[in-house]
């Protein structure tokens, strides 16, 4: 990972689920790196999770253990309990997959955004803190609005393999009670950490 994160040049963008390591970190600084760090609600996230690994991406070493399963409702609860360790491809459960990203919410030099502002009514001002905090580390750059209103007209989620639905708040209609006594139980902490709750009564 380190010798791919190496190999980018300027100009380049390179999208990845890199969780945080100092030493990313550190070559990231050195590669001058616009980095922008797109965190999204674990629960949301497992819900996608399910569907993807399930239906999409048959290639990935769980899609068998996803497809073998009799219902949505427990493909749910995988990704949200994860398969333990000592497993041929190990999957923590959700918490602690998510907390090995969250070292970038405190870097400097790394804008943090929620998935939620991206598609929701805060887009159009997400993406102009995004492309301000591009331009004021670019160089030779065009004119900021005409940056944004490129940008805004380039955003097109169904152009994504892994594109589904594209919205925040799925959740609230996919997990059950018992999913929900599952997240509390591994990540309930962390939902308050990510300012997605004020507590555990959700």
């Amino acid at each position: 990972m380190i010798r791919s994160v190496s190999r980018t040049v300027p100009g380049e963008l390179v999208s990845a689920h890199l969780f945080f390591d100092a030493e990313f970190h550190d070559i990231l600084k050195q590669q001058n790196a616009v980095h922008v760090f797109i965190y999204r609600d674990p629960r949301d996230i497992v819900v996608s999770e399910a569907h993807y690994l399930t239906n999409v991406n048959t290639w990935h070493g769980l899609h068998r253990a996803f497809r073998a399963l009799g219902s949505t409702q427990e493909r749910i609860s995988l990704a949200i309990m994860g398969n333990g360790i000592g497993q041929r491809c190990p999957y923590p459960d959700v918490g602690t997959r998510v907390r090995q990203y969250l070292g970038w919410l405190q870097q400097p030099g790394v804008l943090s955004v929620r998935f939620e502002d991206l598609v929701g009514e805060a887009r159009t001002a997400t993406v102009q803190e995004i492309v301000r905090f591009y331009a004021e580390r670019a160089t030779g750059l065009q004119e900021e609005h005409e940056l944004l209103t490129r940008a805004l007209a380039a955003i097109d989620p169904k152009r994504s393999f892994t594109f589904r639905e594209g919205r925040a708040g799925g959740w609230r209609t996919a997990l059950t009670e018992a999913h929900k006594d599952q997240l509390k139980a591994v990540a309930g902490s962390l939902l308050i950490d990510l300012g997605y709750e004020s507590d555990t009564s959700w």
